[in-house]
């Protein structure tokens, strides 16, 4: 989890907090079942806030687009591009339906996947995934129905290794809930990248 705090001598004021969480586990381990071998459980959560804050007029009343969230690509939303979803502005964006991305205020994105280790280079720790992962993002101020019924989903399937690097994924994503200005994608190469 992260919070950020922006203010005057400047003249950007914000409130941004955005966290998640991930669970995953072997089957075997959640039922007690050696029927489940190999087979995992995966489970995870992000989401952010954030409102502006004008400071009694010392700073701007909107925030700026460089500080706002964006959503949507690989390891986050598969099956939408990177920046895909959410506020679009009515010009710009030549290779997707809507305008430029403008980004949002409020974002969450979930996901739930089974693995199991593939027939082919498991030795290396390839695996098998099937999963539907949801998601939006909006502007803050907005009633949580309101939000909700915004939500894309996507389900799909793909294979990943963890490397010395982090994760990298190939997967197909087919969307069943999309906005007319989304930016949607169905095959995706993806890397998590972490450095301890």
């Amino acid at each position: 989890m992260k919070t950020e705090i922006a203010g005057p001598p400047g003249d950007t004021g914000f409130f941004k907090a955005e966290g998640g969480f991930a669970f995953h586990s072997p089957l075997s381990n959640l039922f007690k079942n050696t029927s489940t071998s190999g087979l995992a459980l995966h489970t995870s959560f992000h989401g952010g806030v954030m409102k502006t804050l004008n400071y009694g007029g010392l700073c701007n009343t909107s925030s700026c687009i460089s500080d706002r969230f964006f959503a949507g690509g690989p390891l986050l939303l598969r099956g939408f591009q990177p920046a895909g979803i959410g506020p679009r502005a009515n010009s710009g964006g030549r290779s997707v339906p809507g305008g430029d991305a403008l980004g949002g205020e409020v974002y969450y994105t979930t996901n739930v996947a089974l693995s199991i280790p593939s027939p082919i280079f498991s030795d290396i720790g390839v695996r098998w995934f099937g999963f539907v992962n949801a998601g939006t993002l909006s502007g803050y101020g907005i009633p949580v129905g309101t939000l909700m019924k915004s939500t894309r989903m996507s389900v799909g399937g793909g294979a990943c290794f963890a490397s010395p690097f982090g994760r990298v994924e190939a997967t197909y994503a087919v969307p069943l809930r999309y906005g007319p200005k989304d930016a949607r994608k169905s095959f995706q190469f993806g890397f998590g990248f972490s450095f301890n």
